[in-house]
């Protein structure tokens, strides 16, 4: 995937006050991250809050009352862990473990930092962290070969940090999401993702191929992507540098098939033996965190269909849909036919299904309160009953023929024109209602008092032309929904 010119380094910035070192090297074309404050760290974009992985913490700085967040990294030896080289700094650090920084299972202070001595702001973005003393989690396996076939492979990444790339906030918890490879490059590989991405606070952080049985294989780490975090991410590929990290950690570059800790899953004639660990909690239990694989018995933490939900993380079904007649988003599933969704819901073209949607009435046709009228048109009352009017500001917005007339509840709707001065079947001119002139002594003629009338101002009952007056609108109605044009108002 080509470098775009408006890639962005995933750099953790610190409070100048703060912070002893700059900022990294920017790789040719690529402009490096502004510094943002502590509360505008941004992580994972639409990934989900797990409590798995032990191995992978975050790498904190101390401000009051707690920690902030600089960047992600994973436990790889007893007092290893693996990161992204931009995040080296002079600074006191210390590697946090757990589910979130307000509730952290272990703390350890970091006492030594090394970035790889190639990383030139572009290439070998990988760097060592040395703990203070060893720490209680089991350390992660490491990816020792890659090629194009992982194209299409799935990757789960894992990170702390905000859930929105543009307003932040929500910083500190471990979250994660699955993207495919889309392309393997020699030191690197990429993915395209304008749903789900890695971004600030996630620099360093792992991405984990899962073998056939369920091991969690430390394959990438979290490199830079575009400024935005929505279109694609380019990761360091860990086999590419198991021989820098193996001279830092003191351990063979690639995990022995004997009974170590360590699952090696490249081996070939006997299985490693630490290969057969059971895969990481599920999480379809009560726990406040909707599941992010599909459960046996529904997440009773996960919103069901019809549901309010911000993203598909949330909903059972893991899809989050809207329709055009309904304000926000809601929990859904797919469906073929009207039958696949549950009461009050339809099944849409996209095949998903949608709460019921209103019928919408054309131009001209009669309405009531409550009704909806098609786009750009409202149901407004025309004497005794309503119809949908397009709604105008100035005459050009109306077909031929017709006028921007004012109307009732302050509104402007294009009805049929009328010339000044010429009366209409209710003795008014125009669509104001405003009395008609009559030629001959220059006299202005009243009209007469009918003995009844309707809600539009026609005289009617007593009024031997009334009946007539009202069959020539019903008509003209009539012919106006035959052409889709807005009906003549009456004041």
């Amino acid at each position: 995937m080509p470098v775009q010119q408006s890639a962005r380094w995933f750099v953790i910035g610190l409070l100048v006050s703060l912070s002893a070192c700059g900022a990294p090297a920017e790789p040719p074309g690529v402009e490096a991250f502004e510094n943002t404050s502590r509360s505008d760290e941004q992580p994972i974009i639409n990934g989900q809050k797990i409590g798995a992985l032990p191995a992978v913490g975050a790498m904190v700085f101390k401000i009051q009352g707690g920690y902030d967040v600089n960047c992600t990294g994973t436990l790889i030896a007893p007092r290893k862990v693996v990161t992204a080289a931009h995040c080296i700094d002079n600074g006191t650090y210390y590697f946090l473990t757990g589910p979130s920084l307000s509730a952290p299972a272990n703390v350890y202070k970091i006492v030594g930092q090394k970035a790889h001595p190639s990383y030139n702001g572009d290439a070998y973005d990988v760097g060592i962290l040395t703990l203070e003393k060893d720490a209680l989690e089991t350390p992660m396996p490491m990816n020792t070969a890659m090629d194009a076939s992982w194209v299409g492979r799935n990757i789960y990444w894992v990170g702390y940090g905000v859930t929105n790339a543009n307003t932040g906030g929500g910083s500190g918890s471990k979250r994660a999401v699955t993207i495919p490879v889309s392309d393997v490059n020699n030191l690197t590989f990429d993915f395209v993702s304008n749903t789900v991405n890695t971004c600030f606070g996630d620099s360093g952080g792992p991405g984990f191929w899962v073998d056939a049985q369920g091991n969690y294989i430390l394959a990438g780490l979290t490199s830079w992507g575009d400024e935005s975090c929505a279109e694609f991410g380019v990761n360091t590929r860990v086999d590419k540098m198991l021989t820098w990290i193996g001279q830092q950690t003191g351990q063979p570059t690639a995990p022995s098939c004997s009974a170590d800790g360590t699952c090696n899953t490249q081996c070939t004639t006997t299985p490693d033996p630490d290969c057969n660990q059971p895969p990481p909690p599920d999480d379809c239990v009560q726990n406040n965190v909707c599941a992010a694989q599909t459960c046996a018995t529904p997440d009773p933490d996960c919103a069901t269909t019809g549901e309010a939900c911000t993203g598909g993380s949330e909903c059972g079904s893991k899809l989050c849909v809207g329709d055009p007649q309904h304000t926000g988003k809601y929990c859904s599933v797919k469906c073929t036919k009207a039958s696949d969704c549950p009461s009050g819901m339809q099944c849409s073209t996209s095949k998903t299904c949608i709460k019921e949607q209103v019928v919408e009435l054309a131009v001209g046709e009669e309405c009531v309160k409550g009704d909806r009228c098609e786009t750009g048109t409202e149901c407004v009352a025309s004497g005794p009953k309503s119809y949908c009017f397009v709604v105008c500001k100035a005459d050009s917005e109306c077909g031929d023929g017709e006028s921007c007339q004012s109307a009732a509840a302050g509104k402007k709707v294009c009805a049929e024109a009328v010339e000044e001065g010429t009366s209409t079947s209710n003795g008014t001119s125009g669509a104001s209602g405003t009395t008609g002139t009559k030629s001959g002594a220059g006299q202005q003629a009243t009209d007469p008092t009918p003995t009844s009338t309707s809600g539009c101002g026609c005289q009617s009952q007593n009024d031997p032309s009334a009946p007539l007056a009202m069959l020539l609108v019903l008509l003209w109605i009539a012919r106006r929904r035959i052409t889709r044009r807005s009906p003549a108002f009456h004041a």
